[in-house]
């Protein structure tokens, strides 16, 4: 029987659990990872907030007189107040105050949820502040805006940043206090790295970067930001975008713009519920998802039948495996748990068989379907495609026509996934199916690319994951003729 990754993964990981700490959603080969969420005891600060929703702080700055022997405690002092501290009811992460009020992060760092709780360090809470944009492809959000008399923090050009160069991080990290200071760490510019797919520079530093910096600020030695966090390369660097190749997203975020081109994703909590559906599978890969948005403790049983060979698995927001149901090759499938997490859940159902079938759901939880505009999109070669991970364990489906003989390349560009490709055919043994994890090196040496030569006419399935099964974000599907 053919094998997804997805279900080799979940024979190993058999209950949810709550990853703290650094460097989650690590990838398999330890190159890199987004410096994402710090999770732990600020999380729950959202439940027993201990100041009014936006009350409005009482801070001034005076501008620093930026001279070329500035210290890094003037900087520190000059900006950290324009350092948000965000919290979501998954974890933890930073934010740059930017003009009108708004704060500007990464995606990571606020989805899957539409408000999220800001901090400003003068001890200004905004409770239910709205996430007014996301871009999926560059890892980047805007929130707000908030009402204080902190000011927008403004961002620099790279212009003569040279190797060698000192740099700030300033941002929150491994935070557990619901109403903190930021942190500073300082390093070196070690390297600079260019994402050509997307025109942006990433600025590699050795200044210690830790979870829930991400979203925090890249600091000249001249204190001017210069970058937003979002990634740790080899457990080592730093790795932050350049808000010079930023701003003009920002802006388009802020005026209600989609830079990406792929929507508003964080809008997954917000559909219509149901206890009950028919699902219609139409192939092997195939499968329809479903959101559980509970409290914690609730008691979970869902249960699908078919004739065909189906299975059910409960994923957290970070990808960790709650429960499974795969007891029989046809019949009733039933799965049992019990929330433990306080974000979301997704329910996956698939099949092991390809050949199409109906099944029938029930739940006693009200479930969100989670319809993937990504799922069964027709590409031809000489194509640029881009999609979106929506939530971890997701396998995106496109439909590739080829004749005998054709050969095409086909590449996973991405700094959001370790980008993973399959190609399959109906009527295909395990033999036959081709993937690739790493070979199309990219930003982080993780792309995924292969040459693929058709060995009939007829439609081709051209899967794409994360080859960690925990990450979400935006990737560039790239369809080419071989020469």
């Amino acid at each position: 029987m053919k094998k997804k990754i997805f279900v080799v993964l979940l024979v190993l990981v058999a209950v949810a659990t709550l990853l703290s700490g650094c460097d989650l959603g690590e990838s398999t080969n330890g190159l890199t990872t987004k410096a994402t969420l710090e999770t732990g005891a600020a999380a729950s600060a959202t439940s027993t907030p201990t100041k009014a929703t936006a009350v409005v702080g009482t801070a001034t700055l005076e501008p620093l007189a930026f001279q070329s022997k500035t210290t890094a405690g003037e900087i520190y002092q000059y900006l950290a107040p324009s350092i948000a501290y965000i919290d979501t009811p998954t974890g933890t992460g930073s934010g740059i105050v930017y003009a009108g009020g708004y704060v500007v992060t990464n995606a990571h760092v606020v989805w899957p949820f539409e408000t999220v709780r800001v901090v400003l360090p003068d001890g200004s809470e905004y409770i239910d502040t709205p996430v007014v944009g996301t871009d999926l492809m560059v890892d980047l959000a805007v929130i707000g805006p908030i009402d204080t008399i902190v000011p927008g923090a403004s961002f620099a050009n790279l212009d003569d940043l040279q190797i060698g160069d000192t740099v700030y991080l300033i941002g929150y990290p491994g935070e557990g206090d619901a109403f903190p200071q930021p942190a500073l760490t300082q390093g070196l510019v070690s390297l600079l790295r260019f994402w050509e797919k997307e025109g942006i520079t990433y600025i590699q530093s050795d200044a210690a970067i830790a979870g829930g910096q991400s979203g925090g600020a890249l600091v000249s030695s001249s204190g001017q930001i210069i970058g937003i966090s979002g990634f740790s390369f080899s457990d080592v660097f730093a790795l932050v975008a350049a808000t010079q190749d930023l701003v003009d997203n920002i802006d388009a975020l802020i005026a209600g713009g989609d830079p990406s081109g792929l929507a508003a994703r964080n809008n997954i909590l917000t559909g219509a519920s149901l206890y009950r559906d028919t699902i219609e599978l139409d192939n092997y890969w195939d499968s329809q998802t479903y959101v559980i948005d509970q409290p914690l403790d609730t008691e979970v049983q869902i249960s699908v039948d078919g004739r065909n060979d189906v299975a059910m698995t409960l994923l957290d927001s970070y990808g960790d495996v709650g429960v499974t149901a795969d007891e029989g090759i046809r019949g009733t499938e039933t799965l049992v748990g019990t929330i433990d997490w306080s974000g979301p859940y997704f329910l996956i159902v698939e099949q092991y068989t390809e050949d199409s079938g109906t099944f029938s759901l029930e739940s006693n939880v009200p479930l969100i379907p989670l319809n993937d505009p990504d799922d069964v999109l027709t590409i031809v070669p000489g194509t640029d495609t881009i999609g979106n991970i929506d939530y971890p364990g997701d396998m995106d489906v496109f439909l590739l026509s080829l004749e005998r003989g054709q050969t095409v390349t086909i590449t996973v560009d991405s700094i959001a996934i370790d980008g993973y490709v399959t190609v399959d055919y109906q009527g295909a043994t395990e033999n036959e199916i081709e993937w690739d994890d790493d070979s199309g090196y990219g930003l982080f040496a993780l792309n995924a690319s292969l040459e693929y030569t058709a060995p009939q006419t007829g439609i081709f399935y051209v899967v794409v994951e994360d080859a960690t099964q925990y990450e979400t974000g935006g990737y560039h599907l790239i369809i080419e003729e071989a020469n």
